[in-house]
């Protein structure tokens, strides 16, 4: 069975169980200085999700979480041909594989700018990508954030540097 750093270089999910012994295991600064690149918190649909930001304390996988969450790294996995972008669709060869009926087949892409920012574009998806309350037009790009809140289709995900990452789990 592969280590899990050869499981993130391959692209493969870690469970949350996981990211959380990480954390366990690793003071933050080592955890960003193992995992320098950004994540995704994927916490479900419109209909599952109630979250809300509290000024004074930074959120946690009680606050954030829906029925269903998921860790996913942003990184790239070998079946897509563009180097320079981590493609966000519902097919095997985007790099990061979101199944639902209202994802495109390629919905977005990111580009990685550092451990904490990245460029999201919308690639004229069926319906659509938002960060925050803004609707993106086709092929128009933002950049993300620690905690942005991204949409694609209703697929809600929160955007997090590998230390706003160790700080939720």
């Amino acid at each position: 069975m592969a280590s899990d750093e050869q499981a993130l270089d391959e692209g493969v999910q870690i469970s949350d169980s996981k990211w959380i012994e990480r954390k366990q295991t690793y003071s933050r600064d080592d955890f960003m200085q193992r995992h320098p690149f950004p994540f995704v918190l994927l916490v479900g649909d419109d209909k599952d999700v109630g979250f809300e930001f509290r000024t004074q304390t930074t959120p946690s996988l009680v606050d954030v979480q829906s029925t269903s969450h998921r860790v996913m790294p942003l990184l790239k996995r070998g079946a897509n041909p563009y180097k320079d972008r981590i493609i966000v669709g519902r097919t095997k060869n985007c790099d990061l594989i979101i199944r639902s009926a209202d994802i495109s087949k390629y919905h977005a892409d990111f580009r990685i700018e550092d451990a904490s920012s990245a460029l999201l574009r919308d690639r004229r998806s069926s319906n659509g990508t938002k960060v925050g309350d803004r609707t993106l037009q086709p092929n128009e790009a933002v950049v993300v954030r620690p905690w942005d809140r991204i949409r694609f289709g209703s697929t809600q995900l929160i955007f997090l540097g590998p230390g706003e990452l160790w700080d939720v789990l």
